[in-house]
């Protein structure tokens, strides 16, 4: 064979491979990928100020990270490998079984606070996350993330002990209040009755207007010890209502007439009326809804130097047996401007300081008058404006009582001899009902 054919022959002899080694970089590039997310998770892992556990399906410790080792006290290699039962506390092992159990049937995750047992034997209480671990073929282990809680219990332990004190100040201040009250008001009831029965006396102009002048006082300071008892059950939150049937028109008559004298003096016209439509008898606490409409009624007689003041009660919802009814006291007064709304019913708040020095007064009325309100679930506020006079009103839901029912009717027979007065407003539909007061004018 000649040297050309033996080259031939080599050549066809030789085996040429072709690799596509794309396929094996992109899996080189997974790898890579999932090798840096692992370590990236147990960087967190081993940073983690918590306690990372993972364990097997039956409660073998399986990883423990630096956390574990901080707060239990055990290093990894003393807890790995061991059952988790050793850092739970005997009485919450069936516990901690039972929800293994469900972990291992059902694969919910659970979060609750728990306790563990350090390696000293001491107890640290720990919120705690106990999930699954899932592999391809389905559930594969534990992990727990306990987090030490032992300073948001001190925490909390000295909340409720802070809370304790000062419910416990708060009810020495109310027996204070009351006790000091009881103690101020019998002597000034005393003072106020002699001086009473003194101007019932022969007196001099003189002598007559130092009486005047310390009755007046008197009765302004028992006012104001009766203000500040109120106020401060009310902050204590120690208010309880009573609530009764009561005739609606019988309650504004009535604070008519309290108020008769004061408007009759100052020349003003006081007018009170219930509108038909309002039911002949609620139920609510007649003595507070009073006590409100006389801190309303009050403000507007001292407020209104001329013109007339009107209380009135008016139906806003009705239904079936529970009513809404508005309670309004109208004044022709000094007004509010619409800046000084918001203060109005704030504790020792008035719209204008110089008002105190002409007109007298804490301005706990208001304060007083919405705290009562808001314990009985209504509303209350004003409509002025500075110089036009002013509208408070207070919204309450009262209950229809079973035994309301219609006014009686008034025969003519029941009418003939008698003498009437009649008022009419410019409305005639605001006409006052039968038996409502008028006082002044």
């Amino acid at each position: 064979m000649g040297l050309t054919a033996l080259a031939l022959a080599i050549t066809r002899q030789i085996l040429i491979i072709l690799e596509n080694i794309n396929l094996t970089r992109d899996l080189e590039s997974k790898v890579a990928e999932r090798t840096a997310e692992l370590e990236g998770l147990g960087a967190i892992v081993n940073s983690s100020a918590d306690a990372i556990v993972g364990k097997s399906l039956d409660g073998v410790i399986t990883s423990w990270n630096p956390g574990a080792e901080r707060i239990y006290g055990y290093s990894a290699a003393e807890a790995i490998g061991r059952h988790v039962s050793f850092i739970i506390p005997d009485e919450l092992q069936e516990e901690e079984e039972e929800l293994l159990a469900g972990i291992r049937a059902g694969g919910e995750t659970h979060s609750y606070e728990t306790a563990r047992v350090r390696i000293d034997g001491s107890i640290v209480p720990v919120s705690l996350t106990m999930s699954p671990i899932r592999g391809t073929g389905g559930i594969r282990g534990v992990a727990t993330i306990a987090q030490d809680i032992t300073e948001r219990r001190i925490a909390q332990a000295e909340l409720v002990t802070a809370r304790e004190a000062a419910e416990e100040a708060s009810r020495l201040k109310s027996e204070f209040l009351a006790t000091m009250s009881h103690e101020i008001r019998t002597p000034m009831n005393g003072v106020i009755g002699l001086t009473g029965l003194l101007l019932d006396t022969p007196l001099e102009e003189t002598q007559r207007q130092y009486a005047e002048g310390v009755k007046g006082a008197g009765e302004s300071l028992l006012s104001l010890i009766n203000d500040i008892l109120d106020f401060s059950k009310l902050e204590a939150g120690k208010v309880d209502l009573d609530p009764a049937p009561f005739n609606p028109r019988t309650l504004v008559e009535e604070l008519a007439v309290l108020l008769a004298e004061a408007a009759q003096a100052k020349g003003l016209e006081l007018i009170a009326y219930c509108r038909p439509e309002v039911p002949a008898m609620l139920v609510g606490d007649a003595g507070r809804i009073r006590q409100i409409l006389l801190n309303l009624a009050s403000n507007a007689v001292k407020f209104t130097p001329s013109g007339e003041v009107v209380i009135s009660v008016k139906l806003v919802k009705q239904e079936s047996a529970n009513v809404r009814v508005r309670f309004e006291v109208r004044d022709t007064g000094i007004g509010i401007d619409a800046a000084d709304h918001h203060r109005l019913f704030e504790s020792f708040s008035q719209a204008d300081a110089s008002t105190t020095r002409r007109y007298g007064g804490t301005g706990l009325g208001l304060a007083i008058s919405r705290r009562l309100t808001e314990v009985m679930g209504g509303e209350i506020g004003v409509d002025s404006s500075l110089g036009n006079g002013s509208t408070f009103w207070a919204t309450l839901p009262l209950a229809v009582s079973e035994a309301a029912a219609a006014p009686a009717s008034i025969s003519p027979d029941q009418l003939t001899g008698l003498r009437s007065l009649w008022w009419m407003t410019t409305r005639p539909t605001d006409w006052c009902s039968r038996g409502n007061w008028l006082a002044g004018g």
